[in-house]
């Protein structure tokens, strides 16, 4: 769904992929938009996920030494394609890079 970034999120996709129908998506999200916003924040959460076991400890615990490390490790190692292409083409909308900016500020920036 995701592999192409945001042009490939549609309520077809996502129902297919995750095994749910449109009018179940439908019911969720009420456009376009909102689908895509709840996209960005998934994986978002999965990022600072990846980052918080990479560091062993979730942010607020981790010390800027550790943090950065974990960080940096994601970004370079662990992100995907995809993730990287959505946090990309987030950056051009507020709402779109709110929750990426988000991890950023909880990770190498504290």
């Amino acid at each position: 769904m995701t592999r192409e970034g945001v042009k490939s999120v549609t309520f077809d996709s996502v129902a297919a992929e995750a095994a749910l129908t449109k009018g179940g998506l439908l019911y969720h999200f009420a456009s376009h938009d909102d689908l895509v916003q709840a996209t960005h924040q998934h994986l978002a959460d999965q990022w600072e996920a990846a980052i918080a076991a990479a560091a062993g400890k979730p942010a607020h615990e981790a010390t800027p030494t550790e943090r950065l490390p974990a960080y940096t490790h994601v970004a370079t190692q662990s992100a995907t394609r995809a993730e990287l292409l959505f946090m990309l083409e987030g950056s051009t909308t507020p709402e779109h890079a709110a929750p990426w900016d988000a991890v950023m500020e909880r990770w190498p920036h504290h």
